[in-house]
């Protein structure tokens, strides 16, 4: 059939080579739009998917919920900022806020590293109690480790402070 003149299948145009669907090119591009217009149809239109239902198995009690454990680590972390800022001398208060004075710095580092390093709490939630970012808090950890290592004498007040929260 190739080099054949045919008439359009639709039209009866003549068409000078036989192309697979036996149309001229006017029908062949309408077809060629309408599968383009079904084709972005499907994409900006797509059809609503199954819900997919999904069942949990729960063998133990649960856990208990994080609003708990929030206001347990809220309460704990008022109960050693009172305790580090009585043994550094410093109000409680501001230990909280954004002072940067070496006294306050290493009394704040110093209650996120037991918050952290002892009671396991999240360096998240210690950021939320301390009105500081997560990172902060990783930083002030660190730092406190750091110091614990080169400091004997700051190790054993780290431990003083350990005793009295227990």
């Amino acid at each position: 059939m190739n080099g054949k003149i045919v008439n359009c299948g639709i039209c009866g145009d003549l068409l000078s080579v036989y192309n697979t669907t036996g149309q001229c090119f006017h029908h062949e591009f309408k077809r060629g739009m309408e599968r383009e217009t079904k084709f972005t149809d499907s994409i900006f239109n797509p059809k609503p998917q199954e819900e997919k239902k999904i069942t949990f198995v729960r063998e133990e009690e649960p856990p208990e919920t994080t609003v708990e454990k929030i206001i347990d680590s809220e309460a704990l972390t008022k109960k050693i900022i009172a305790i580090v800022a009585k043994d550094y001398g410093v109000n409680p208060e501001d230990i909280v806020k954004q002072g940067r004075f070496q006294k306050l710095v290493v009394s704040r580092q110093i209650v996120m590293y037991l918050l952290n390093t002892d009671f396991d709490v999240p360096l998240a939630q210690i950021g939320r109690c301390m009105s500081r970012d997560h990172t902060t808090v990783l930083y002030g950890c660190r730092q406190i480790e750091k110091k614990i290592s080169e400091d004997k004498a700051f190790a054993q007040q780290i431990e003083q402070l350990r005793v009295l929260l227990q």
